[in-house]
């Protein structure tokens, strides 16, 4: 992911984040120091893909919408 914008501290909402490319974009974005919101529907994601990000209330949230 690009350097140019400091994500540290920032809170970002990942649509369609428990697929694989969202999924891999909230890693990135939690390795860079951002607060991660994700929402799916999990129609094609899969919950397994941040449950290691859902562990820790500091990093990322979870909601299940369409």
């Amino acid at each position: 992911m690009n350097s140019l914008f400091n994500w540290k501290g920032k809170r970002v909402l990942v649509t369609g984040g428990t697929s694989f490319i969202g999924s891999t974009l909230v890693d990135a974005l939690i390795k860079k120091g951002a607060a991660v919101r994700i929402v799916d529907d999990l129609s094609s994601g899969k919950l397994e893909n941040i449950e290691n990000y859902l562990k820790s209330a500091s990093y990322a949230d979870f909601t299940k919408a369409d």
